[in-house]
């Protein structure tokens, strides 16, 4: 039996119920929680332990608000809450955590819970900020780590069933099940002739599209667990986490990820799922396990880097909260002797403030300047919009995945192994960062964004780029000319095709024209046009695979295949890049700010060239200050050409980003 009570739209915990449970933070105490009864009303009971002495306790990973959908967790003013009482005090709490309580209490009935938004006085800003820096230390030391996802729906029992069975399977085999085969005999056989029934794919996609899933709070909470400590329920199911992590590898990078974003697919209208969230959250794992099989000596590394750039498309209802919910992985595994910062929630403690500390610490912890490839000043108008924090600094408050779509950018190495000392400005706050860098070039012109070409907008601006590409074009040193519609496509997939196989396998390309055919009328049409007038214009290398308008009409109808389907995967990831040439007839895409007679360099220690603009503001008094707009792939510069140039690049001048 429980009682609603209706209008509040968060837990609440009365403070009385802390009186009696008050710990010391000396002590690395915690609250935990153990549920008593259930009947007529879910009691329960807070104790303070201390986490160097505790035995055995299970930490609760779930979604405060609607577990179904994440759209409606946003809008849930309306939910009732559910009367529990804690330490003899009626609390209030919102469906999905009772409902936790409810399933998990009876099934572990004799475990004590750590559970954030009951063990935590969350409106004590003081005790938040000590709390949050000890949950690396809870989800490390917690003997269990139960993932809630939500009460079982009509479509747990075939996602559940499905999820075991594909992440039982080898990848390659994998690769041939996709929506348009699941008919095929070979296929069918495969699925146990069971799950080729599309109502099975239907329920695992509304599966991986529940909130746990779109939460950035979770993804520390399950890195920080023993892998075999991961428990996964949905109502009184439970699900192998190892089965869900490989389903989402496979799926975010196959052909269902533009299936799953069909709605008349999933016949519905809600988002589609997150397909690679859970991957997101095992490739960490999976670098913190690298990490202890070499023995972990706190040595300058990626990590924390790295799970910032994979939670930036998960959401927060506090800004500053996509920094911090990754805290914990800074501070388990920071350099020896680094002072990490801390999560402040203070008064006058901004997001501005808490994002460029954050930055300040990954660019002293980190082997690289890899942070400033997801700068994007432009993408954050309220921050860096409006100089509150610097145009160097990340709003990870910003969900987009910003720079090339790539974790890591370990396939390009544009500054070869050059790399530099991080050094701020003697100013307050250190908020210039002051770096050695080369100029090698300029935005001569802008043409569309990959959104803008695949929707067949118009692409007179496109044209005018691709006449402008150099003639001679070579990368690498080779001694081969690549023509410009090779340039073209490569520069589209940022040369790169599935498996992060960089330079992508000449057949991708062989793709491009036969995929443009599958495009509405309009954007095949207007982009065969270009390519058509270019290779009837120029002798080079593209002239060769010279298709005539005539044949769209007999390609149209083909099914695709997959290296066709590979082109569309690759082609599909960061939409808003903008192609761009430069002066010297250099190919890119990059931020969607970029601008003519914006400067293009190449900085040690970073992996892809970095576009700045000067900074009017002080440019006579500072003439080597400059913002920040973003990182950009140029084709032909990823690989350390710019190095073998004669003469060589000269890494002397020191240029202030702010």
């Amino acid at each position: 039996m429980s009682q609603s009570l209706p209008g509040l739209a968060k837990n609440f915990i009365p403070p009385q119920v802390y009186e009696k449970v008050r710990f010391d933070d000396a002590k690395e105490e915690i609250r935990l929680l153990k549920v008593v009864s259930f009947e007529p009303i879910v009691e329960c009971e807070l104790e303070v332990m201390s986490l160097r002495r505790i035995d055995s306790f299970a930490a609760l990973s779930y979604t405060w608000k609607n577990a179904l959908h994440p759209e409606q967790a946003q809008t849930s003013e309306n939910e009732g809450l559910k009367v529990v009482r804690c330490n003899g005090v009626e609390c209030y709490l919102l469906e999905n955590l009772f409902d936790a309580l409810a399933h998990l209490g009876r099934r572990h009935d004799q475990e004590l819970f750590w559970v954030d938004a009951i063990c935590i006085h969350q409106s004590n800003l003081e005790e938040k900020t000590s709390q949050v820096q000890l949950m690396s230390a809870i989800y490390q030391k917690a003997t269990s780590v139960l993932v809630w996802l939500g009460k079982a729906d009509d479509d747990t029992d075939n996602a559940k069933h499905i999820i075991d069975h594909l992440g039982n399977l080898e990848i390659e085999k994998l690769k041939s099940i996709t929506a348009d085969a699941l008919e095929s005999p070979s296929v069918q056989d495969l699925l146990k002739n069971t799950f080729h029934d599309r109502k099975y794919w239907v329920s695992l996609a509304r599966f991986l599209r529940r909130t746990w899933f779109t939460r950035a709070w979770v993804v520390q909470e399950v890195i920080l667990a023993s892998p075999d400590s991961i428990f996964v329920y949905s109502g009184d199911y439970k699900i192998s986490w190892p089965a869900i992590r490989a389903v989402s590898g496979w799926l975010s990078s196959s052909p269902w990820r533009q299936t799953f974003s069909d709605q008349s697919f999933l016949g519905d209208s809600h988002q589609p799922p997150r397909l690679n969230s859970a991957a997101k959250i095992g490739g960490t794992q999976d670098d913190i396990m690298k990490m202890t099989k070499v023995s972990f000596s706190g040595e300058p590394h990626d990590l924390f880097l790295d799970t910032l750039i994979r939670v930036r498309e998960f959401d927060c209802e506090m800004r500053r909260d996509k920094a911090y919910c990754c805290y914990g992985i800074g501070m388990r595994y920071r350099p020896r002797g680094f002072p990490f910062p801390k999560p402040e929630y203070r008064d006058g403690f901004t997001d501005a403030d808490a994002f460029t500390q954050t930055a300040q610490a990954v660019l002293q912890m980190s082997q690289s300047l890899h942070l400033l490839a997801y700068a994007e000043s432009r993408r954050s108008t309220d921050l860096q919009g409006k100089d509150t924090m610097p145009s160097w600094v990340p709003d990870w408050s910003v969900s987009d995945t910003l720079g090339l779509g790539v974790t890591g950018y370990r396939r390009y190495w544009a500054a070869a192994n050059l790399t530099q000392i991080v050094e701020f400005a003697d100013v307050p706050q250190r908020r210039i960062l002051r770096l050695r860098a080369a100029e090698i070039d300029q935005v001569a012109h802008l043409g569309n964004s990959k959104g803008e070409i695949a929707s067949g907008a118009d692409l007179r601006a496109t044209r005018e780029v691709i006449g402008l590409i150099r003639s001679d074009y070579r990368v690498r040193g080779e001694a081969t000319v690549q023509g410009r519609e090779e340039v073209l496509w490569r520069t589209l997939v940022t040369d790169t095709c599935p498996g992060i196989r960089c330079p992508a396998l000449p057949e991708i390309g062989t793709q491009f024209r036969p995929w443009l055919h599958q495009k509405s009328k309009n954007a095949g049409r207007r982009i065969l046009e270009v390519l058509n007038d270019l290779s009837q214009a120029t002798t080079g290398a593209s002239s060769d695979n010279y298709i005539p308008q005539s044949s769209a009409s007999s390609s149209s109808g083909l099914r695709p295949d997959p290296q066709r389907a590979a082109f569309a995967n690759n082609f599909g990831l960061r939409m808003c890049l903008k192609l761009f040439v430069t002066d010297s007839g250099l190919l890119g895409s990059g931020a969607e700010a970029i601008q003519p007679k914006d400067s293009l360099w190449i900085v040690p220690g970073s992996r892809v060239p970095l576009v700045m603009r000067r900074f009017t503001p002080s440019a006579h008094k500072y003439p080597n200050r400059y913002q920040l707009v973003g990182a950009a792939y140029v084709h032909g510069l990823m690989h350390g050409e710019a190095l073998m140039q004669d003469p060589p690049l000269n890494f002397q001048t020191m240029i202030e980003v702010v």
